[in-house]
């Protein structure tokens, strides 16, 4: 795979999720979180899933079965940027995209944002 197809299928991942809405069961799904962690050449090393290292905590005292949408809750993943940046030497890019709606505190300047949306956020 190139690099130019990865872009593509990462671009492919955001847009899908939106674009998939055929069945009742994806009717309103939006993408909110794409991060792509891509490794140096003959990096022998990988993280495991990421999501082990994401939190998500209440934005406003709801519990979370009360949860109905990106509002009523905060997305931490400081966990998850100290274990990327305890690896930094295995990793060549860090990129991202983000839901401008998804309430998170900013990430690292060093990651790249792939603004699949325009969003620059």
């Amino acid at each position: 795979m190139t690099d130019e197809d990865y872009e593509i299928l990462l671009r492919a991942l955001w847009n899908s999720v939106r674009s998939s809405g055929n069945t009742r069961t994806k009717i309103g799904q939006v993408p909110r979180l794409l991060i792509s962690v891509e490794y140096n050449e003959r990096e022998e090393f990988q993280y495991g899933m990421l999501t082990d290292y994401i939190k998500l905590a209440s934005a406003n005292g709801k519990t979370e079965q009360e949860w109905s949408g990106p509002s009523d809750y905060q997305l931490d993943l400081s966990l998850l940027q100290q274990r990327l940046e305890a690896q930094q030497s295995r990793t060549s890019r860090i990129a991202y995209c983000v839901s401008p709606d998804l309430n998170l505190a900013p990430l690292p300047e060093s990651w790249e944002n792939l603004a699949y949306d325009g969003t620059t956020s």
